[in-house]
């Protein structure tokens, strides 16, 4: 059986850098009730990743050349519980000195999710690609963060591969200390 809710706060998402001010960072599971309380719904349907005051960020690689066009799609949340118009998840996709801020319409209704997209074309070899998600001040969510290139039609690996088995880990090491508690 699910528990109801679980998280972990203040511990690193594996392959992810996380700097915040508040310390109030890590990955939630919204189960029943929590699951509704929160959100109307969680985009993959199990893990959110969250941070207040602060950033997320991962160095995926680096450019292969110039002219190299990636864009990264991250769905942003808007919890319930968040005081009116306190949406302030925001994602950047940065190559190099290049930042690309991703864009997107706010979720309309509170407990619901949106889709944003950056869009950056590399300028040289051999620049850093860096995925930031923020939260500059109420809690940012984030979830189904991919990057992708025009050089393939799948998204980069390490992208997909750190932040799901990062997340599935803390899952498991939360459950595993619930129980524990039990």
């Amino acid at each position: 059986m699910r528990p109801p809710c679980a998280f972990s706060e203040g511990v690193t998402i594996p392959g992810w850098t996380t700097t915040s001010g508040s310390g109030v960072y890590g990955q939630f599971e919204p189960g029943p009730p929590a699951k509704t309380t929160y959100f109307n719904s969680v985009p993959d349907g199990i893990l959110v990743a969250y941070i207040n005051d602060g950033t997320v960020s991962q160095t995926v690689g680096t450019t292969p050349g110039a002219g190299v066009t990636y864009t990264l799609t991250v769905d942003i949340g808007a919890r319930k519980d968040n005081p009116p118009n306190a949406f302030t998840g925001t994602a950047d996709l940065m190559l190099g000195a290049t930042v690309c801020a991703a864009t997107g319409t706010p979720p309309t209704v509170a407990g619901n999710w949106s889709v944003y997209t950056a869009t950056c074309i590399s300028t040289e070899a051999g620049d850093p690609i860096v995925i930031q998600l923020n939260g500059p001040s109420a809690q940012g969510d984030f979830d189904n963060v991919v990057l992708t290139d025009n050089l393939s039609s799948t998204p980069e690996p390490s992208t997909l591969t750190l932040f799901r088995s990062g997340l599935l880990a803390l899952a498991y090491l939360v459950r595993r200390r619930r129980f524990a508690q039990s």
